[in-house]
């Protein structure tokens, strides 16, 4: 059966290539057949598959020079037959797929139409086809090749010329791009293309497309279309950075396009710092606001406007491990005391949180070798229960005794009374630690413990 399937597969590709044969009009013997035919015959089995690929791209070939209407091209159909006719005799595919990129290209005509204005570009590669067709000294190769560089280049070129797609920016391209209340248009790009595609080169050409697709995507965060989200295109930029931005696109020059949106990045990132430093409770973190000011003050001084940002995201990742008071009322009893656990585990202790019933009054427990703490946690609302009560205080006093630990903590999201207070100095033989919840929020900041925002 497999032998059979391999007679009827090597069958099929001598009727393609005798097919093959009457269109290329090549030399045959009854006995034998062409070259390709004799070569097919005798190929092996694994190397048909890759017979197949190479009468397939001569069967395009053969269909691209039957579409053509030769009358109206500029190459002469009988030189290009004759080249179509050798590929075929030398079983040369890659030659056959270049000579059908080219005839392609030429059959599709090298028109650039960039806003509205038609160019021929066929100008830049008078010089690539002034041999065509020859197969000389990879001509027709390169010739191949340069077509796919023009094509892709008039691809992009005419991609970005065309008008946004906003409704009200319709009067501008796709290429420009929104600063403020503006949307600016490039306009030194397109007058480089015109010039290049009045008296340029292909390489020129190709160049500038590259620029295009470059100035794309540098200011997509600025583009006409995509609203207002980056700070130079919602204004938020002082008018000498936005004015400088407007120049910089209709100059189309990346590198200051690239200073004026980070210069406008920076300017909002100061005022997110003034507005953090505003609303945020910073007596009890590491944050010293001076010096954040000087040294966003010594970047903007030196125009190192990268400096700010990244002076903003690291007071933005203080301020995460940063608690407020509202964050301790956030947590239920259950998660204060695994957080007081965290603290201590922070400081090198190993901590068991005890089970709810028979503790005895204390949360957690916690080790590091040398002493062990018993910890109370209560999480009161100052505006409810208000704060810890002297019986509250000696009660865990009397829990940590019983546990044989060395320091007694009570740590609370409130405060304590002056009893409780009173209770913690008169006590004997145990170190007592009253924790109110300023002195736990302290902690829980140095410590860098995230808060639950």
């Amino acid at each position: 059966m497999q032998r059979y399937a391999d007679r009827q597969w090597r069958q099929d590709l001598l009727s393609k290539a005798q097919r093959l044969d009457d269109k290329f009009d090549t030399e045959t013997t009854a006995s034998a057949g062409s070259p390709v035919e004799q070569a097919i015959q005798a190929a092996p089995r694994e190397n048909l598959q890759d017979w197949s690929q190479r009468l397939e791209q001569f069967a395009v070939l053969d269909q691209t020079l039957s579409r053509l209407p030769f009358e109206e091209l500029p190459v002469a159909r009988t030189k290009v037959r004759s080249l179509a006719a050798q590929t075929w005799s030398d079983n040369d595919p890659a030659t056959a797929s270049d000579l059908n990129d080219v005839l392609t290209g030429i059959d599709i005509g090298f028109e650039v139409r960039i806003r509205g204005q038609s160019y021929d570009g066929a100008k830049l590669l008078d010089q690539t086809l002034a041999d065509f067709p020859s197969s000389e000294d990879d001509q027709l190769e390169q010739a191949a090749a340069e077509i796919n560089r023009f094509e892709d280049a008039r691809a992009t070129v005419e991609q970005w010329s065309q008008p946004s797609s906003s409704p009200a920016d319709s009067a501008k391209s796709k290429l420009a791009v929104r600063v403020d209340s503006q949307v600016v248009e490039p306009t030194a790009i397109w007058e480089r293309l015109d010039t290049i595609l009045t008296e340029g080169t292909l390489d020129q050409f190709c160049e500038q497309a590259k620029a295009v697709e470059d100035f794309a995507a540098k200011t997509e965060p600025l583009r006409s279309n995509s609203g207002s989200s980056h700070p130079l295109s919602a204004g938020q930029a002082q008018d000498t950075t936005i004015e400088d931005a407007c120049n910089a696109v209709r100059e189309g020059d990346l590198d200051a396009i690239e200073k004026a949106m980070v210069k406008a990045e920076a300017w909002v990132a100061e005022q997110e710092v003034a507005q953090m430093f505003a609303t945020t409770d910073l007596s009890h973190s590491s944050i010293d606001p001076t010096d954040v000011q000087n040294r966003v003050d010594q970047a903007r001084a030196t125009n190192d406007y990268t400096r700010i940002k990244s002076i903003r995201d690291e007071v933005m990742a203080q301020l995460d491990s940063t608690w407020q008071p509202s964050d301790l009322l956030s947590l239920t009893p259950t998660q204060f005391e695994e957080v007081l656990g965290q603290l201590y585990q922070k400081n090198g202790y190993d901590v068991q949180v005890t089970q709810q019933s028979g503790d005895r009054g204390i949360d957690a427990i916690a080790r590091n070798g040398r002493r062990t703490i018993a910890i109370q946690a209560k999480r009161y609302d100052p505006n409810g229960a208000g704060n810890v009560s002297g019986p509250e205080v000696r009660n865990a006093i009397g829990a940590t005794v019983q546990e044989g630990a060395d320091v007694c903590v009570v740590a609370t999201s409130s405060g304590f009374t002056q009893d409780a207070r009173r209770a913690a100095m008169e006590t004997k033989g145990v170190e007592v630690q009253l924790l109110s919840g300023r002195d736990v929020i302290e902690k829980l900041s140095k410590s860098q413990i995230p808060n639950p925002t």
